[in-house]
């Protein structure tokens, strides 16, 4: 008897255990969740796109390097060793919608970019603390994946077809051209997306302006000159690409041409920017 309630309990056991695991894979969660930690001092951005992380750096100290901070940038409790170098994510943010949810928020803390068909499924995500000491932030980014029903635009060839919504007509800022702080060198992100602008201006190969703006911090004058010689930069990234040279223009204008108020922080951060426009 003692034998059969024995097998009997082990029977339903498995059993329980078995429909446990089919209900588990079945209840699995449609979306993604990226909880991002770290410590701000100063201004700077955070990208998100095509699974991969990276910082733009806009001011003061680089995310979480300032010494009175007490925490390692962390992604879903992973340290991000280098923040000038991608985080790789487990999955491919391209087509996902997002959803966010501040968790822990100092001064500003907002998104900037949110993912579409239009900016090529990208998020991005400012960070302002300006205050005398740094804080630590934290964000959670829910990714969810498309609908069956949607349709995701195929890869656009001409070059003014990559033009961003919000940019002056037949021109484009491209948000992933950045530099070192208060320096012309390229960062290695702005050579990629320099990369991939080439790819696409080789196909027409249009007569380009190349001009370098900044905010009104600082002095003018040097403003003007730093504009100039980020400008020079992409001219010669892309001549050393093999653009040809009779085909491009470069000049910098420093604070002249804002695109809206210095007055906020996040003013200036659109302020600074390189536009190339397409002349033909």
């Amino acid at each position: 008897m003692a034998v059969i309630v024995r097998r009997t309990l082990t029977y339903y056991l498995t059993l329980g255990l078995l429909l446990v695991n089919v209900c588990t894979s079945h209840a699995q969660k449609p979306y993604k969740k990226v909880n991002l930690l770290v410590c701000i001092d100063g201004e700077s951005k955070l990208h998100i796109q095509s699974g991969k992380m990276f910082w733009e750096h806009l001011g003061d100290v680089p995310p979480s390097l300032h010494k009175q901070c007490k925490t390692k940038t962390k992604v879903n409790g992973k340290t991000w060793k280098e923040w000038k170098s991608p985080f790789d994510l487990d999955f491919n943010t391209d087509s996902f919608s997002l959803k966010f949810t501040i968790l822990q928020k100092h001064e500003v803390s907002m998104p900037y970019e949110i993912p579409s068909e239009d900016n090529q499924w990208k998020t991005t995500w400012y960070f302002s603390d300006p205050s005398a000491k740094p804080h630590t932030y934290e964000v959670s980014f829910i990714f969810w994946p498309p609908s069956k029903a949607s349709k995701t635009k195929s890869t656009k060839t001409h070059v003014k077809e990559i033009i961003e919504p919000d940019t002056l007509a037949d021109s484009f800022v491209p948000n992933n051209i950045t530099f070192d702080t208060d320096s012309v060198n390229l960062t290695q992100q702005a050579k990629i997306e320099l990369d991939r602008i080439h790819s696409l201006l080789i196909k027409s190969n249009p007569i380009i302006e190349i001009s370098g703006h900044t905010d009104n911090s600082g002095d003018k004058n040097k403003n003007l000159l730093l504009s100039q010689q980020r400008a020079k930069a992409i001219y010669n990234y892309l001549l050393s690409k093999g653009y040809d040279s009779s085909r491009m223009t470069y000049q910098g204008f420093g604070d002249t041409k804002p695109l809206t108020s210095n007055n906020t922080r996040l003013g200036q951060a659109k302020n600074r920017r390189v536009e190339i426009k397409i002349i033909n």
